[in-house]
């Protein structure tokens, strides 16, 4: 008893671990996302200012002008490129952060909902095949316990004899109804099937 106990407080102090573990992934990937969306939103400044750049330096007949913007926009494509090596770093953390939340989710909701061991389900299954065999035990015992109907409506001797006199002492045996009779006028009575000690 003492044992199931510490299991079950086990048990609710690991779900709420877990739920800390869920709530802090779901903060990181909130994190992470906003993060993102600042990079894109840098990507998209610098792939704006690189179009600029590049009209720019068509409409330039200067050489050296068109070299210093070349350089210019050999800089922002590196940082382009790194940027967009950023977002893919974090597009990973988000999708490994999302697996995970959902594997401790998954985990947490069956926590809840108590699924029973492979222990639990064959103590249980034990336990259903006894109560099956004792009831099985029950109803044979209860059958082999039933008073026939015969030993029920049947008359024995005495009463015959008092029939003899009800009849003025003729052939009784033909006169006394057999029990098939006497249950049928009593069904035929009653509506219902007699009970006679």
């Amino acid at each position: 008893m003492f044992f199931n106990f510490r299991e079950k407080i086990s048990k609710w102090w690991n779900r709420d671990t877990l739920l800390n573990k869920i709530i802090e992934a779901k903060k990181s990937q909130s994190v992470i996302e906003y993060q993102k969306t600042i990079e894109y939103d840098n990507i998209a400044k610098l792939e704006k200012y690189e179009i600029q750049l590049l009209e720019e330096g068509k409409k330039v007949d200067a050489i050296f002008i068109k070299k210093r913007i070349a350089g210019q926009i050999c800089n922002l494509r590196k940082d382009l490129r790194r940027m967009n090596t950023t977002v893919g770093l974090l597009n990973s953390k988000i999708s490994i952060l999302g697996t995970s939340i959902h594997n401790m989710s998954i985990l947490n909701d069956a926590r809840a909902i108590g699924v029973p061991t492979s222990e639990e389900l064959s103590e249980s299954a034990v336990g259903v095949e006894q109560m099956i065999k004792e009831i099985s035990d029950t109803a044979l015992l209860a059958n082999s316990l039933d008073v026939s109907q015969h030993s029920i409506m049947g008359i024995d001797e005495e009463e015959k004899e008092i029939m003899r006199e009800l009849c003025g002492g003729t052939q009784v045996d033909s006169k006394v109804p057999d029990k098939e009779e006497l249950i049928k006028e009593e069904i035929a009575r009653t509506g219902e099937m007699p009970i006679l000690a």
